[in-house]
């Protein structure tokens, strides 16, 4: 008999906030004006699932660079039903600046799911480099996983070439490949 899928779902946006977001991606956009991009409309997209509760972790975003913050990691907007407009809304407050935490930043976000049953929990990581605190995100997820925090996560690389570094974190998708799920 197949186990039957929770009915209700949390996705955990986890943004990279880095200086690297910084760079021009197409045009005159930065990255992560791309990243707030995407994240709008996928967010906007989720207003019709009665189901779904919504988080934004953002990392790299407090501290310069120079300061090497390898803990520059806040849930800035905590699971709630219906938080559509808090997390658009916080999108405008972020600003690139510090380094690449992703690891730090997945252990950190497992704590952001409510230990409640009947939620399938889902982490959605977009971010435009690599690991630049020696963490293992490969590891992390792993961990993750062993703390029974049922996790899928997509990550949505926007200039990153190295995508086969988090093939192991979840299921790698490129800026362009990540604007139909918007349409789903």
């Amino acid at each position: 008999m197949q186990q039957k899928l929770p009915e209700r779902t949390r996705i955990l946006f986890l943004l990279d906030g880095s200086g690297s977001m910084n760079a021009v991606w197409e045009g005159d956009q930065s990255r992560m004006d791309a990243a707030k991009e995407i994240l709008t409309r996928l967010v906007d997209s989720l207003r019709v699932n009665p189901n779904l509760e919504l988080a934004l972790r953002v990392y790299g975003h407090r501290y310069p660079r120079q300061s090497n913050n390898c803990q520059d990691t806040r849930l800035e907007v905590p699971f709630a039903p219906r938080n559509h407009d808090a997390i658009i809304n916080k999108l405008s407050d972020i600003k690139p600046k510090g380094v690449t935490p992703i690891t730090y930043s997945m252990e950190q976000a497992a704590d952001d799911f409510p230990a409640t049953s009947g939620y399938r929990n889902i982490l959605i990581l977009i971010t435009d480099g690599i690991e630049s605190c020696g963490g293992d995100p490969c590891a992390a997820s792993i961990a993750l996983q062993r703390r029974g925090v049922f996790l899928r996560p997509f990550i949505i690389g926007l200039g990153l070439e190295g995508g086969k570094v988090l093939d192991c974190v979840g299921r790698y998708l490129t800026h362009t490949a990540a604007i139909p799920l918007t349409r789903s």
